[in-house]
């Protein structure tokens, strides 16, 4: 189970729920995509709640389509600062702590959603489509669908003359 996101399939009504229930330190850490597509906040959709999200009147997915709501915290600044001098206050403190703790979550799901090795040594794409493979070069490379439609009129003439 995702712990930085969460994918629904749109029933195509605008009182479906899309709530969710990871943490997150502010809502610009939050995005929301459909089918892929990153929409943005507070013209497409707003927190109305905490922890969940409502997309603004006309703007509702079609059915069928693949809502992610994703958390995605800041890895290349630091949220706090601390100075020397300075009063530490917990929400500083668990702020910072938060930041890492949730950079991390995001990296655990980053990895296990990727494509491995399974443990009989084959390649497990975990029943998802492979997208932007560029068209073989090599014979040893993979071949996409649209290399293959551009020719298979060829690969259909060689198949009848070895017939």
């Amino acid at each position: 189970m995702p712990l930085s996101y969460k994918e629904i399939t749109s029933n195509g009504s605008a009182a479906q729920d899309l709530s969710f229930t990871f943490d997150y330190i502010d809502v610009t850490n939050l995005s929301v995509y459909v089918d892929g597509t990153i929409k943005t906040y507070q013209t497409d959709w707003d927190l109305p709640d905490t922890n969940r999200v409502e997309f603004a009147s006309g703007q509702h997915p079609t059915s069928g389509a693949v809502i992610r709501i994703q958390r995605n915290t800041p890895s290349t600044t630091r949220i706090v600062d601390f100075q020397d001098g300075s009063v530490l206050s917990e929400k500083d403190l668990d702020d910072s702590a938060r930041q890492i703790f949730f950079i991390s979550q995001e990296a655990s799901d980053t990895a296990g959603g990727a494509i491995t090795v399974s443990v009989d040594g084959q390649i497990d794409g975990q029943n998802r489509n492979v997208k932007n493979v560029a068209a073989p070069t090599e014979n040893h490379h993979a071949v996409n669908l649209g290399f293959l439609n551009t020719n298979i009129t060829a690969i259909n003439n060689v198949n009848s003359n070895m017939a």
